[in-house]
Formats: structure tokens, C-alpha cells, sequence
């Protein structure tokens, strides 16, 4: 359970790192002029879509509002010495996106590559352009084996036994799988219908694709 006195503490504090007035961070999330207080007062938490929005406006993670990380950037990449280098380890590669999960041996991707980040359990390749710019088509995508994902990460999810790579966003009443690229559809999934849906994994944007994601939040932002 996470404790919304410490999410406000956290909102409160990147505000002022960052030089940012409350207010105009209320304003464009459309909340109230005293969520903040109501969280430090009352134990009032806002919902998920909102405080992806708030992580939004400070250009953090919904992870670090929550308390899992001290990180506050949404994704962390750390510049690797030669030494760094050396300890990268080889994961497989296991077949496309769409092909996972692997039901039959001639699926399977026989490859390895290096990656510095040890949450990373597995590649898939990306076999469509629905998450372009952000990820490109053929290219790798690199999955951490969690399942717990908060509004605007990004997954692989089986929805009615097809696999896609999406941004999940949460709400009460359903879930919205969206793409990057506007030629695709968002997937809609009620929380009440009996759809088979599962997280499969987390993406874990490489610094490439990273960068691509940033442009993207400051074009928006101008």
C-alpha cells in the first residue's frame, strides 16, 4: 500500500528541485487546489491516470512518486566505464514479439546480445511499426520479467492469444493499451469482462530508444 502523504511529499519536493508552482501543475492535470493537502491531510490518493499525469508535468516516474525507486528519471541509463563494458552480459533473444510466448521450437530466435542492465531477462524483436518512433521495426526490444506495471510504462501483453509491445494506461473502470504510432489501435479491456488478458513483461527502453521517447514528451510539452 502505498502511503499518499509520502506520494505528496515526493510531488512537493520535485516542485520546488525543479522551480515549479503547485498551482500550475494543478491547473493542467485538472485537479482541485487542495489534492495536495487532502494527501497529506487525509490520506486522500488520486488515481492512477492522474498521477501519471502529475509524473508527467514533472517529468519523473510514477515509480519514483511511489516510493520504489530514488531514482527519479523515468528511465536511468548510467554512461558504462570500460570496466562496465567488460561485466555486460549476453541474454537471449527468443523470438518476435508476436511469436512470444514460444509455443513452437521453430519460433524460437537462436541469437544473444550484450546489455549492461541486469533486470533484463530476454529480447524479442519488434516484428511491427505500432510503437514507432519510440521503437523501430526489427529492432530488439529488452524485457524485465515484472509484471506489476503502473499507468504509462511500457509492456508485452497477450491480449486474446496475440502478443503486442504497448504503454499501458490504468483506469477504474477498464485498460487502454496504446501504441506510438496513430495508425494502430488502442486496445480497450474492461476490468469486468472475462477477456483474457496477462503481462508478460516490462520494456526497458535502450538509450536509443530512450532518447526517442524524450523527444517525443518535449514536442508535446512546446
Amino acid at each position: 500500500m502505498y502511503e499518499p502523504a509520502n506520494v505528496a511529499e515526493r510531488i512537493n519536493k520535485l516542485l520546488k528541485e525543479k522551480n515549479l508552482q503547485q498551482k500550475d501543475m494543478l491547473m493542467e492535470c485538472g485537479l482541485n487546489k487542495n489534492t495536495i493537502s487532502s494527501m497529506l491531510s487525509r490520506g486522500s490518493m488520486v488515481k492512477a491516470d492522474t498521477l501519471a499525469k502529475i509524473a508527467d508535468f514533472l517529468s519523473c516516474s510514477v515509480d519514483y512518486l511511489l516510493g520504489r525507486t530514488e531514482n527519479p528519471e523515468i528511465y536511468h541509463y548510467e554512461k558504462a566505464s570500460e570496466n562496465a563494458k567488460k561485466m555486460a552480459g549476453n541474454i537471449p533473444v527468443v523470438s518476435s514479439v508476436k511469436n512470444f510466448p514460444i509455443f513452437h521450437e521453430e519460433a524460437a530466435v537462436p541469437d544473444f546480445h550484450a546489455v549492461h542492465n541486469r533486470s533484463v531477462a530476454y529480447s524479442l524483436y519488434a516484428d511491427d511499426n505500432s510503437m514507432e518512433p519510440v521503437i523501430r521495426m526489427h529492432e530488439l526490444i529488452d524485457i524485465i520479467p515484472f509484471t506489476e506495471l503502473v499507468s504509462e510504462e511500457i509492456g508485452i501483453f497477450l491480449v486474446q492469444d496475440e502478443t503486442v509491445c504497448r504503454k499501458i494506461r490504468l483506469f477504474v473502470d477498464k485498460i487502454e493499451l496504446c501504441p506510438f504510432n496513430p495508425d494502430y489501435p488502442t486496445l480497450h479491456i474492461s476490468r469486468f469482462s472475462p477477456d483474457h488478458f496477462q503481462v508478460l513483461g516490462k520494456v526497458a527502453l535502450n538509450a536509443a530508444q530512450y532518447a526517442r521517447m524524450k523527444s517525443i514528451s518535449a514536442s508535446v510539452r512546446k
